[in-house]
């Protein structure tokens, strides 16, 4: 036994000196003094307890150069690991299984278009870019000694960086928020299926409850809506969905007359797929001259993407503006090369790019592979790299987006760290064309607002909601929405505004802007709170983030009740839904029952006319039904589609579809547990779990994680925690996206904000700040983010100071 016990003791000692020594592997220097060459002036970093840079430069310049190297050292993997899926180059490092995400990425041209873009950019966002870009390749050239530990692993390599490529990061992010092409795919299956009318009837349905004069407005099929003869298959689109990051987020601002502070109150909470660590926000301070900011970044675009400057403060959410449209092309039958335009033949553009696929079985480790495609005068030939699946032979569909068309020759993000008011700050974003955002912001004299940016094309037709004919479409983008209407508010009179991924449009709106959003559960709640009281304080707005009330399950549960009522097999249901105050606790049984039941309501409406595998597919779009089917409800064609249309001389009703989506429930609840589902508390089948990009799963994932948490909420609640809808059935319900950041931004503060990511400020493995945030996060409290340079002085002691070479020599 005391051998054992020796035995074990050096095994402990030795994990932990192992441990330590990985931690100072993967460690990078922050005291003392390190070479820049080529700064005006040293740069002093100082790093809080978290750490946290705040960057205190004498130079606007040396602000945008210090920022380029201080994101290298803390997140060089991570914006290697974008790198080098902007550059098709994923099945390189890590083999087949990621050639689908090279070839669309060569589909999106994405690289393409920043090439275009680089070559409009104005003077001052062209040095922003060249500045920050000086100092990531200072840090990548001169520092090599001190890299992330995971790049030793050989997968990833280093390089010196290219302005193309700062500008193709900036590309990726308008990627990520473009997901129209999913749901106009969608949209042709249903009509494939079920024929024009039935298929309208389910088509995405949207929501404004500001709107007095048409409160829903619903996606519509025009005339030219292409049927493809498709049928719906789970197969079809999920090549395309499964590369799409879930996104979400909430923002609002009250002014001063609504807070009790007596300035405007800003908050945003961005909502992204957190389980990577660190994930993928920056905070970051910034201080110079003429700026005085903090907040988070994306890593590999200098300035901040939601945060406060001396003058504003801001935040963003995805406003699911609609820049794609899909196209079947229509090929000469006696000339492959050419396709048809109204009443011409025209030529196709042709291209080829080479993949090296990581091939270990080949003797030069890699595999080559070319494809070929074409491109038309609405994009490139996307079906010819594989977006849409072998299960389209035969059909030629081209892909237009928006920013393959050029751009207004700015980035904005730098233009906002010098707005002066909210008016400012909305003409900075009008050269914000690359990604569609709500912002959400306030400034210092009492002003609030709310815009939408991007750059999103006028239809000749107002819809963009389906897949055209590309031989008669003709001149369907006719010119681009003009900034200053875009959708947008200035200084209610009610005191706040805010948006939830909903539809943000007005009664008198002129433009189609998109035909797909959030439904509008969350905002109504965010409308319910800030009304609720006269006056705000900042700790009301953390207590309003956290929120856990599930409005929809408010609207639905009535007939819930309803249809269980009296049925054997849910007797032990009825007291714990029926006591129910709505708010989704981790220590409640009653929200694990109502979303086993939500899981499956809409499948089994829609199943008797979708079949098994086509009703999968329509309900794992969440946004795409959601709204829909709670509208549906109590409709006229609804009794169409409550009833089944396979039992002949019968007709069921919403409580038979809701028994029977309980009876789904109650199994999944089963097959993920094993246990009786009266007693599966929320917070034990709803978990949110941090990993490692280095193992996400499997032996190890868990040392190399950051834990995993119960989760509160759902993804109809403020605090949101979404989970992916799968036809598996042990697939339990798992969080799959969260807040990714929560900012409180209180303008009577000049000192600072109250701000937490989830997850760390530097993506190095063992490294002490790489997810030391979680568990602040976990707790729903708040860390202070020094906005004030006196502050930052007093109070943040770890100090670095970047100086140049030449200076040194003097």
């Amino acid at each position: 036994m005391k051998k054992l016990l020796v035995v074990i003791g050096l095994l402990c000692g030795f994990g932990l000196v192992f441990w330590s020594y990985l931690q100072q592997a993967n460690d990078f220097q922050v005291t003392g003094k390190m070479n820049f060459f080529g700064l005006d002036q040293d740069v002093d970093i100082r790093r809080d307890e978290y750490g946290m840079a705040y960057i205190l430069a004498k130079t606007d310049d040396d602000l945008w150069r210090a920022q380029g190297f201080v994101t290298a050292q803390h997140r060089l993997f991570q914006m290697i690991s974008y790198f080098t899926i902007v550059r098709s180059e994923m099945s390189s490092v890590l083999g087949e299984s990621l050639l689908p995400l090279d070839k669309r990425m060569i589909a999106m041209g994405l690289r393409a278009n920043a090439r275009k873009h680089m070559a409009m950019l104005n003077d001052a966002d062209l040095r922003a870019l060249n500045l920050y870009l000086e100092g990531v390749n200072a840090y990548i050239e001169f520092y090599q000694h001190e890299h992330p530990l995971e790049l030793s692993l050989g997968l990833f390599k280093s390089r010196r960086w290219e302005l193309l490529d700062l500008v193709s990061l900036i590309h990726f992010g308008g990627f990520i928020h473009s997901t129209n092409m999913t749901a106009e795919l969608l949209t042709a299956e249903l009509v494939g299926t079920l024929g024009r009318d039935l298929a309208a009837q389910i088509l995405p349905l949207s929501r404004n409850p500001d709107r007095t004069g048409q409160e829903y407005m619903s996606a519509t099929l025009g005339s030219d809506a292409q049927t493809l003869g498709l049928k719906l298959t789970s197969s079809l689109t999920s090549p395309i969905s499964a590369w799409i990051p879930r996104l979400g987020s909430n923002n609002w601002a009250v002014n001063e007359n609504r807070s009790t502070t007596g300035a405007v109150i800003v908050v945003n909470d961005p909502h992204l797929d957190v389980r990577s660590m660190p994930g993928m926000l920056h905070p970051i301070g910034l201080q110079s001259p003429h700026i005085q900011a903090v907040g988070y970044a994306f890593p590999g675009v200098p300035g901040l993407i939601g945060g406060r400057t001396n003058h504003v403060a801001f935040g963003v959410t995805n406003a699911y503006g609609d820049v794609q449209d899909l196209y079947v092309e229509t090929v000469n039958p006696t000339n492959d090369n050419e396709y048809k335009s109204g009443t011409d033949w025209l030529t196709f553009e042709r291209h080829e790019h080479t993949f090296n696929v990581r091939d270990s079985s080949k003797e030069a480790g890699y595999r080559v592979e070319r494809v070929q495609y074409r491109k038309t005068i609405h994009g490139i030939v996307a079906s010819d790299l594989g977006l849409f699946d072998d299960k389209l032979p035969g059909l030629d569909i081209s892909l237009r987006w928006a920013l393959d068309e050029g751009n207004r020759g700015g980035i904005g993000v730098v233009s906002m760290m010098y707005a002066k008011d909210v008016f400012e700050f909305d003409q900075a974003l009008a050269e914000f064309d690359t990604v569609m955002f709500n912002f959400v912001f306030g400034d210092t004299k009492g002003n609030i607002g709310r815009r939408s940016t991007g750059r999103t094309p006028i239809r000749s037709d107002k819809n963009g909601a389906y897949i055209k004919d590309g031989a008669t479409v003709g001149s369907h983008w006719q010119g681009w929405i003009p900034k200053d209407e875009m959708p947008g508010q200035f200084n209610p009179a009610r005191g706040w505004v805010g948006t939830a991924n909903n539809d943000t449009r007005s009664d008198d709106y002129p433009y189609y802007y998109s035909s797909g959003f959030a439904p509008s559960f969350r905002y109504q709640r965010v409308a319910e709170l800030i009304e609720g009281k006269p006056r705000t304080s900042p700790d009301d707005h953390l207590d309003f983030m956290l929120d856990i009330k599930n409005l929809q399950a408010e609207a639905l549960m009535p007939h819930v009740l309803a249809a269980l009522q009296g049925d054997p097999a849910f007797e032990a249901w009825m007291p714990i839904l029926e006591s129910w105050n709505f708010e989704e606790r981790i220590d409640l049984v009653a929200p694990s029952l109502y979303h086993a039941i939500y899981h499956y309501l809409a499948y089994v409406i829609v199943e008797d006319d979708l079949g098994e595998e086509g009703a999968n597919n329509y309900t794992n779009n969440w946004y795409f039904w959601q709204e829909r089917v709670q509208h549906l409800i109590g409709q006229e064609y609804g009794e169409y589609w409550i009833d089944d249309q396979r039992t002949i001389g019968k007709v069921e009703n919403l409580h038979d579809m809701i028994r029977r989506a309980a009876k789904l429930g109650d199994a999944k609840l089963r097959a993920t547990s094993g246990l009786d589902p009266t007693t599966q508390k929320w917070g034990e089948i709803h978990k949110i779990s941090f990993v490692s990009p280095l193992r996400r799963s499997g032996l190890g994932s868990r040392i190399l994680g950051g834990g995993s948490f119960a989760k509160e909420g759902s993804g109809e609640t403020l605090n949101r925690a979404g989970y992916a809808r799968t036809a598996n059935i042990e697939d339990g319900f798992d969080s799959a996206f969260a807040a990714s950041a929560r900012l409180v931004m209180d303008l009577a503060d000049a000192e600072k904000i109250k701000a937490v990511v989830a997850g760390g400020v530097t993506a190095r493995q063992f490294n002490d700040h790489y997810d030391d945030q979680i568990p602040v996060w976990a707790d729903g409290e708040l860390l202070t983010w020094w906005l004030s340079k006196d502050k930052i002085l007093e109070s943040v002691g770890t100090n670095l100071t970047l100086t140049s070479k030449a200076k040194e020599a003097d």
